[in-house]
């Protein structure tokens, strides 16, 4: 007897999305530019083989938790999530990695980022959620100009219990704060520091360790 394998709510939900490109793909991720529901959305997904390591499936639920919190213009907004799957508004534009590939950046706009910047990390910490991993590759520039934190993935929820001890040290070397390199994540003025190496590097055109 043949067992009928019926549709799951994500099966029904994917059936849905018009894949348009493949964006980037790590070992544990895969990151898709799709269309759903008549807006374009940025598909992030684990891996098949990620479901079977439990730190990496609770870190990726961990990052839907916190993003289902945020709800600010500078942040790109969560449309959909299930288990190993995250679905956000697709924001088109450039990081501003790719920007400070061409030096320093004018003082009124480093000023336009720096404000927008502190804002949308001025609403997660009012949520006691900390990003601790602001760098050049995590800010979009929209083409119209707006400004979007992305990447939630490193992320502490200081409502909710560590994952484990070793995710203290998570982060970029070169925009982290001292006391990541300590172990220490459960302070705000952890993301004000990294703000601070960023917006060096747009004046300055290099940066600042």
């Amino acid at each position: 007897m043949t067992r009928v394998k019926h549709p799951t709510l994500l099966d029904t939900v994917l059936t849905r999305v018009t894949l348009i490109e493949a964006v980037t793909t790590t070992p544990h991720i895969r990151l898709e530019r799709a269309r759903w529901r008549g807006q374009d959305v940025l598909v992030k997904r684990l891996k098949s083989a990620s479901y079977r390591n439990p730190a990496i499936l609770e870190r990726f639920e961990r990052e839907g938790n916190v993003l289902e919190r945020l709800d600010h213009p500078n942040i790109p907004k969560l449309v959909y999530r299930h288990r190993g799957l995250l679905m956000r508004e697709y924001v088109q534009g450039r990081t501003l990695y790719h920007h400070l590939q061409f030096g320093a950046m004018p003082k009124d706009v480093v000023m336009h980022l720096a404000r927008s910047l502190l804002a949308a990390l001025a609403h997660a910490h009012t949520r006691e959620i900390l990003h601790l991993d602001i760098k050049p590759g995590n800010i979009l520039l929209e083409l119209g100009g707006r400004v979007q934190v992305i990447d939630f993935g490193c992320a502490k929820d200081l409502t909710l219990e560590s994952i484990t001890h070793a995710d203290a040290r998570l982060g970029t070397p070169h925009y982290m704060a001292p006391e990541q390199f300590n172990g220490v994540r459960e302070d705000v003025r952890s993301d004000l520091y990294s703000v601070g190496a960023v917006m060096y590097e747009c004046l300055t055109g290099t940066q600042p360790f």
